[in-house]
């Protein structure tokens, strides 16, 4: 099973005056503008996913809902353990109890800072602690036979948003 990772992509910067609620805390118009840059190039690369969970907090929502329109990916589901302050442990658990589509080639889980940086190191090396940085609206692809569990994934690719736009707007130019 390929495991996709995402951070969502960027957002407005905490504001209690705005949001007084950080879950409610939406893309910034900017971001939303990027990320459907990136969008287009995961399409390319990622042309089919199975399933999408997001952790329920706004921007991740906002950045699942751009991959389903821009890269036609399923609708997501909610799963509370990708919220930001929840371990990988927790995570895997969860994922370990959730139903899946029969025989799924493909999970993308959409989340946050600093749990999926975490989880990326646990799905490789079972640490947390590996040291990526992991950017907003960044990607990772991690193989796995079977469900995920921590210690068992092989790294397929990681990439940044900015070189995502980068090989987008590179094509869009070559077939103009």
């Amino acid at each position: 099973m390929l495991l996709v990772l995402i951070r969502h992509a960027v957002a407005f910067q905490r504001d209690p005056g705005r949001w007084a609620d950080d879950r409610k805390r939406p893309l910034s118009p900017d971001g939303r503008r990027k990320f459907r840059s990136a969008a287009k190039a995961i399409r390319r690369v990622l042309p089919k996913i199975d399933s999408v969970l997001s952790s329920g907090l706004a921007r991740a929502d906002e950045t699942a809902a751009i991959l389903r329109e821009v890269a036609d990916w399923p609708p997501a589901d909610i799963l509370p353990e990708l919220a930001p302050d929840r371990s990988p442990a927790a995570l895997f658990k969860a994922l370990a109890l959730r139903p899946l589509p029969k025989q799924p080639k493909s999970l993308a889980l959409i989340g946050h800072e600093p749990q999926i940086a975490r989880l990326l190191g646990a799905c490789i090396s079972a640490r947390e602690d590996i040291g990526v940085e992991f950017r907003k609206g960044g990607i990772a692809v991690i193989e796995f036979e079977g469900r995920p569990k921590a210690g068992e994934g092989i790294l397929v690719w990681f990439s940044p948003p900015a070189v995502l736009r980068a090989v987008r707007k590179k094509k869009a130019r070559k077939s103009a």
